[in-house]
């Protein structure tokens, strides 16, 4: 194995990945996490889904020249200012979908996932709009989460639908996340 690998604690036993780092997926009232499928880590295989106006030469996905794949960032602070930003123009990172369910009377229910990369999976970096210690990766398994303690009630909901660890945090922001 490469230096460039690492090997991690999956729900799944320990594995050797490419990356690890954070994302944010949303979070309904009943604990679900979009994007995660039920009593499942791993994230479904990404796709592309430009829009079909835009012409998009199958590859592998993330493409080198597309913004598809399922992102993560390498540098925890990163993804803090990015939630701090309010950035509800990009679609990339869930926040128009956080948005619409705050307005819609949802709640911005929100959870930061520690994920990581396998080595099976494709890896390139950011699209224009992310943040700069973005990855897009075809796969992602995960090995943490963290809600603000406003959605504690949640974290009980969580934990009894995903195999992996959920803690709550001090506050109401995701400050508290730490960086290992």
């Amino acid at each position: 194995m490469s230096a460039a690998f690492t090997q991690v604690a999956t729900p799944y036993g320990p594995r050797f990945v490419r990356a690890v780092g954070w994302r944010f997926n949303n979070l309904t009232p009943r604990g679900v996490i979009y994007g995660l499928p039920l009593h499942d880590a791993y994230t479904p295989p990404a796709e592309c889904v430009k829009p079909s106006m835009m012409r998009c030469d199958s590859h592998t996905v993330p493409g080198a020249d597309c913004d598809c794949g399922h992102r993560l960032v390498v540098n925890l602070r990163d993804l803090t200012q990015y939630e701090s930003g309010c950035r509800y123009d990009s679609y990339l990172w869930g926040a128009a979908r956080s948005k619409a369910l705050a307005e819609r009377g949802d709640g911005d229910h929100r959870i930061v996932l520690r994920v990581a990369a396998e080595l099976d999976t494709p890896l390139h970096g950011r699209a224009l709009v992310d943040p700069p210690s973005t990855l897009r990766a075809g796969r992602l398994v995960t090995l943490h989460g963290y809600v603000r303690r406003r959605d504690a009630r949640l974290a009980s909901l969580v934990r009894g639908q995903y195999p992996f660890p959920v803690t709550v945090l001090d506050g109401d922001d995701f400050a508290g996340v730490p960086a290992t």
